[in-house]
């Protein structure tokens, strides 16, 4: 399962102990598979983001829009993204959608190596 996604609130989804996906420095290419049900036509986007440890500032990455919830119910969605992290930076993702929906289900691939 996975958390509740309030409408119209950016999400932090959870990876596994806590939220980051990756951690520099390295170099990384990742794909997260995440699903939404809820209540069908509702959009759902999402967004990585650079999470430097001493400021808490992210970067905040342009939205990567996943499409609607279809009549069944429920939206699989796929969002990437290849990058850099330097030391002390962790990389994170998280969903909007624009009406009340839930997460059931995600999972991470990439590939991570030295910069």
């Amino acid at each position: 399962g996975g958390p509740d996604l309030a409408a119209g609130e950016w999400t932090l989804l959870p990876m596994a102990a806590d939220t980051a996906i990756a951690q520099g420095p390295c170099r990384y290419t990742v794909a997260a598979y995440v699903v939404v049900t809820g209540a069908p036509g509702t959009r759902v986007t999402g967004r990585f983001h650079d999470l430097p440890l001493k400021t808490k500032k992210p970067s905040l990455d342009l939205r990567q829009d996943a499409g609607v919830i279809g009549k069944d119910g429920t939206l699989h969605c796929l969002f990437t993204r290849p990058g850099d992290l330097v030391a002390n930076e962790q990389l994170k993702l998280e969903v909007l959608a624009d009406a009340d929906a839930r997460v059931t289900h995600r999972l991470v691939r990439g590939l991570r190596w030295s910069s």
